[in-house]
Parts: structure tokens; C-alpha cells; sequence
């Protein structure tokens, strides 16, 4: 479980571990494909799916 500030920041060990984990999966093609430059391009259905991911694991 990570812990976060009244600005939604990530904060204590869970903020590292996070942080961890978020460049674990942009490293990844089958999450994070080269195709999408730019975030706000990216279809909704795609960030959806790596939100519902990182919550998962």
C-alpha cells in the first residue's frame, strides 16, 4: 500500500517503490509501445489499461 500527501504525491518507502515500478513498465514495448511520443496522444482504452495493471500488480 502507498501512502499519499494531501497533494497526491507519493510519500515514504511506497513513493521509490512506485517510482520503481512506473519505469519498469514505460521500459516495456508491450506496455508502453514507441508508438505514443506523448502521453496525451495515447488512446484512453491504453492508459486504462496500465492504470488497471499497476493497481493490479
Amino acid at each position: 500500500m502507498i501512502e499519499f500527501n494531501e497533494y497526491g504525491l507519493p510519500i515514504k518507502r511506497g513513493g521509490g517503490i512506485l517510482s520503481g515500478w512506473l519505469g519498469t513498465i514505460a521500459r516495456k514495448k508491450e506496455h508502453c509501445s514507441v508508438e505514443w511520443t506523448d502521453r496525451r496522444l495515447m488512446p484512453k482504452e491504453d492508459k486504462q489499461a496500465l492504470i488497471n495493471f499497476t493497481k493490479v500488480n
